[in-house]
C-alpha cells in the first residue's frame, strides 16, 4: 500500500532532519580535531624551541630541570596523540553517521517523487476516463436532440 502524500512529505522532513544534524555533527568532529592536532602542533613547537635553546653555563641543577621538563612536554604530546587519535575516531563515526542519514534522505526523496508521480499517473488517468465517459455521451445526446 503507497503512503499518502502528506505522509511521505513528513517522512522527508523528517530525514532532512535527521541529515542536518548529523551533517552538523561532522563540523562539530571535525573543529574539534582540528583544534587537537593545532595544540598537538603547538606542543611539539615549544618542544622543538625549547630543545634548541641553549645555555651558555648551565649548571647540573639547570640540565636536570631542563630534562624532566622535557620529558613533560614528551609525555603531554603523547596524550595529544591520544586526544588527536580519539577526535580522529569520533569524526570517522560521525562522517559515518551522516552517510546513513543523507542515504535515508534519499531514499525519502526518492519515495515522494514516485509517490507524487503515482498520484499525477492517477489525475491522468482519471481525467481521461472522465473525457471517455463524456466523449461516449456525447453521440448519445445527439440522437435524442429533435
Amino acid at each position: 500500500m503507497a503512503l499518502s502524500r502528506s505522509r511521505l512529505e513528513l517522512l522527508l522532513r523528517m530525514a532532512e532532519r535527521r541529515e542536518a544534524d548529523a551533517r552538523s555533527a561532522v563540523a562539530e568532529a571535525q573543529r574539534r580535531f582540528d583544534t587537537q592536532q593545532s595544540i598537538d602542533r603547538e606542543l611539539r613547537g615549544y618542544r622543538d624551541d625549547y630543545e634548541t635553546r641553549g645555555f651558555a653555563r648551565p649548571s647540573p641543577l639547570m640540565l636536570e630541570n631542563r630534562r624532566q621538563f622535557l620529558g613533560r612536554l614528551g609525555a603531554a604530546i603523547e596524550a595529544q596523540q591520544a586526544q588527536i587519535a580519539q577526535a580522529a575516531e569520533q569524526l570517522r563515526q560521525a562522517q559515518a553517521r551522516w552517510l546513513e542519514q543523507r542515504q535515508a534522505l534519499q531514499v525519502a526523496e526518492t519515495m515522494l517523487e514516485q509517490g507524487l508521480a503515482r498520484e499525477r499517473a492517477e489525475q491522468e488517468r482519471r481525467a481521461q476516463r472522465e473525457m471517455d465517459e463524456f466523449a461516449g455521451r456525447r453521440p448519445l445526446r445527439a440522437g435524442f436532440a429533435p
